[in-house]
């Protein structure tokens, strides 16, 4: 089994072909025959440096393959078409080995995206560690970028931090898994997020089964359709257990162990949600037979063994390639043996209640080796890629007539009989959110609908376009029309109602107002308003108008600016579309005081106390008169007029005296001065 694991860590993931015709095609491209199985195009045939594509194929919006393979101890990227016509992209030119072989995965920018468990001096014989990458097709050469180098660890060992496929989730960001390292940091492995620009969070350490947790992820993650992802470790459980482990985890890290295996029975692919909501998956060992099972699990951690390998009968053991949904609600998989060599390699199938058949068993000799020259290919190495055409396709690691005396591999194609469809890019959006979908014929596409739900939607070529999930969506399936039929997603989409960030508040206009004056119409500039959004002034609210996501405005009565003050201003949506903004501030100012008269002007010197009227404009109940600058007990009679009570003292002294009001903030100000005379 240490073969096994090797093959897994540097992921050498079997492919998928599945019902088979042993026909000898000379040539670089062959012409695809009236048979289920069909070799469709030998690698080496060409450039001989070409050998052992390996990994995950990734469709691309154009309608063709995304793979890596090897060359001259190098990586490559390389495109081919549903017929079986190569094209060479991208060869790593750098000094050192390289290892890019996890395969591709298409990112929402319509990029291709993958890992390396090596880059250039980062192997695990110097203590490097592996890369995430984006690669641009359009670029060629120069189309490749590193995002993100795992750190370099070498406690005294040489070891490396191998990263497994990656992931896109609904957020256009990547999800993965490193599988760890004895001699490394996190050595039971790490579940991480990278963003397209390679900003890489780490969600989860595994600690093990001593902590009741996975040990060893391999193999990708699954986005389920409830927004989660869904994973193996190899090792780990409960305590007690160490046989591996089937979890979820959050976008956010939230992790969840879902079942945890006795010990040998080692999860190593993944798991696949089927089109009934339960995960399906296979573990490498362990079952009635010893040769691995295949296994159904619910959201809720129930267990079924569906099969048990039996070598002797159903020509797999030790099963480590993930299984693929096909459009009928079966599960396909392929396998080949350990060490390449043990038996006939067996492509299968499985219902979901268990009912197995080995398809095609046609890859190797009877003796069990896996003869380079086998024209069909052996060594399956890429998990199954089902097109929306109908087809499986995959890759074998070796095998293939292409005139070189070692086969470099097979990329070929496999009929179940599946009809075309198309393949949404997510499982789940949200509504007003944009989908891609990938199929045939968009060209003449003239409706898309979400399980009867028209929708908006912009053709980007013959074979894909982007949707918009539109309002009142529901669960199902959805269906393109086009000029030769409608054709029908593969799996049955699920909208999540459109979630909302809570509204903020910018900036308001008018920026303030003046105590006293006529009501007006307040514009509230911000984020996150809703049709339904409500501006509550004080706590109360007021007559809303909506104008854009952006700005609303409300209707201030005069009664609301009646008197200066600080007032909280809030924006309230419903609680489903974000809630209730925090606060801000609207400042309401008093005016500024005018004095226009005094009354009386002026007053013999020595006499009496005696009251001294005010007259003017924008007096509030807070405006003061003030005698020579000193503030006079003040009585207000209304916004024109102010009377006080001048003291016997102030006017002792013959000569004058500066009279003004003043009115205190917020806003307020001093009026000019009146000059009363003292005769």
């Amino acid at each position: 089994m240490s073969c096994i694991l090797f093959q897994i860590r540097t992921f050498r993931m079997a492919a998928i072909a599945l019902t088979m015709l042993a026909l000898l095609f000379a040539g670089t491209a062959r012409p695809a025959q009236a048979q289920t199985y069909t070799p469709l195009y030998d690698f080496g045939a060409v450039d001989s440096s070409q050998t052992s594509p390996q990994g995950q194929l990734a469709l691309g919006r154009d309608g063709n393959f995304y793979g890596t393979l090897m060359g001259n101890g190098h990586s490559e990227i390389y495109q081919i078409t549903p017929d079986g016509a190569e094209t060479l992209l991208w060869a790593d030119d750098s000094p050192s080995e390289t290892q890019c072989l996890t395969g591709l995965t298409l990112g929402s920018d319509g990029l291709l995206y993958g890992t390396c468990n090596y880059w250039g001096g980062n192997n695990y014989e110097t203590g490097g560690s592996g890369i995430v990458f984006k690669y641009d097709p359009s670029q060629g050469q120069n189309g490749f970028a590193v995002l993100y180098s795992f750190p370099t660890c070498n406690s005294g060992h040489a070891a490396s931090i191998f990263p497994n496929p990656l992931t896109l989730g609904t957020d256009g960001n990547f999800y993965g898994s490193t599988s760890g390292n004895t001699f490394c940091p996190d050595p039971k492995g790490t579940v991480f997020k990278v963003t397209p620009t390679g900003a890489l969070t780490t969600l989860h350490v595994f600690l093990g089964a001593s902590s009741n947790d996975g040990d060893t992820p391999s193999g990708p993650l699954t986005l389920g359709v409830d927004g989660n992802f869904y994973g193996t470790t190899q090792l780990g459980g409960n305590i007690g257990q160490n046989g591996g482990a089937v979890f979820k985890i959050t976008p956010k890290g939230k992790i969840t162990l879902l079942y945890s295996f006795v010990n040998t029975y080692e999860p190593l692919a993944g798991v696949t949600q089927g089109l009934d909501g339960k995960f399906y998956g296979t573990t490498s060992e362990n079952g009635t037979y010893s040769n691995g099972t295949i296994f159904q699990l619910t959201t809720a951690g129930k267990i079924a063994y569906l099969h048990n390998f039996n070598y002797a009968v159903d020509d797999v053991a030790y099963p480590f390639n993930p299984l693929t949904l096909g459009t009928d609600g079966n599960l396909y998989g392929p396998s080949n043996c350990f060490s390449w060599g043990c038996g006939p390699e067996s492509l299968y199938k499985i219902t979901t209640k268990g009912v197995y058949a080995d398809l095609y068993n046609g890859f190797t000799n009877p003796e069990g080796a896996c003869p380079d020259w086998s024209p069909t290919g052996c060594g399956l190495s890429s998990p199954m890629a089902l097109h929306p055409n109908g087809t499986f396709y995959g890759t074998t690691q070796q095998g293939g007539d292409n005139g070189q005396p070692i086969g470099r591999g097979v990329f070929y194609s496999f009929s179940a009989g599946l009809k075309p469809f198309v393949s949404l890019q997510f499982p789940l959006a949200e509504i007003g959110t944009t989908l891609g979908i990938l199929g045939q014929g968009f060209t003449t596409a003239t409706a898309v609908e979400f399980n009867g739900t028209p929708a908006s939607f912009t053709v980007v070529s013959g074979t894909y376009l982007e949707a918009t999930v539109p309002a009142g969506a529901t669960k199902g399936y959805v269906t393109v029309t086009e000029s030769s039929g409608s054709l029908k997603s593969n799996i049955e989409f699920v909208p999540k109602p459109e979630t909302f960030a809570k509204p903020a508040i910018t900036s308001f206009l008018p920026g303030s107002a003046i105590a006293g004056t006529a009501g007006f119409t307040l514009t509230v500039n911000g984020t996150g308003f809703v049709s339904s959004s409500v501006v509550d002034w004080a706590g109360s609210p007021r007559a809303t108008t909506f104008v854009n996501a952006n700005q609303i405005t409300a209707a201030i009565e005069a009664a609301d600016i009646a008197k200066a003050g600080t007032f909280k201003v809030t924006v309230a949506n419903p609680a489903s579309e974000g809630g209730t903004s925090a606060a801000s501030n609207f400042v309401v100012d008093n005016p500024v005081p005018t004095l226009t008269s005094i009354l009386p002007t002026s007053a013999t010197h020595g006499s009496a106390a005696f009251t001294l009227t005010a007259t003017g404009t924008n007096y509030v109940s807070s405006s003061v008169i003030e005698w020579n600058g000193k503030k006079l007990t003040t009585t207000y009679v209304s916004g024109t007029t102010l009377t006080t009570t001048v003291p016997a003292a102030d006017i002792k002294t013959a000569g004058t005296a500066s009279v003004t009001v003043v009115t205190p903030a917020p806003g307020g100000g001093n009026s000019a001065a009146q000059t009363f005379t003292i005769d």
